[in-house]
């Protein structure tokens, strides 16, 4: 069955949670209503469904114009290597706008892809930890 990508899919709390916590991200994950506000105060998000199996996310705080800000690129250990995180940021580009400059952070793991991908390293970013 091929992969269905959605901008804005339904998804739940739960399964970002168990796709995040795969990946190793380092943020409070044990939270389905944090989760579910993440969801609903973002600009907008790509899911990707293999079957009804959620195998990939990625979530963008933008204004459409100067910047947006990819808060998470997701993509399952059983489909890394497929090619959906390099789908996921070409259709966060078409959707933020060519305009829109687009920042992440990344992993040590994910440096050579977003680099492969030819985004480019910043050299000054600054960040204030979360408290909670």
């Amino acid at each position: 069955m091929p992969l269905n990508y959605l901008i804005n899919g339904p998804v739940e709390p739960k399964e970002i949670l168990a796709l995040l916590s795969n990946g190793g991200f380092p943020r409070p994950l044990d939270d389905p209503e944090r989760t579910r506000k993440m969801l609903e105060n973002g600009t907008f998000y790509v899911t990707v469904r293999d079957d009804s199996n959620l195998v990939g996310w990625v979530r963008v705080l933008t204004d459409y114009v100067y910047y947006g800000l990819v808060t998470e690129v997701a993509v399952a250990p059983s489909h890394k290597g497929q090619g959906i995180g390099k789908e996921m940021l070409r259709i966060v580009r078409e959707v933020a706008t060519p305009q829109a400059t687009l920042v992440l952070t990344s992993s040590e793991e994910g440096e050579s892809f977003y680099a492969h991908l030819g985004w480019q390293r910043a050299e000054r970013a600054y960040r204030l930890r979360r408290i909670q």
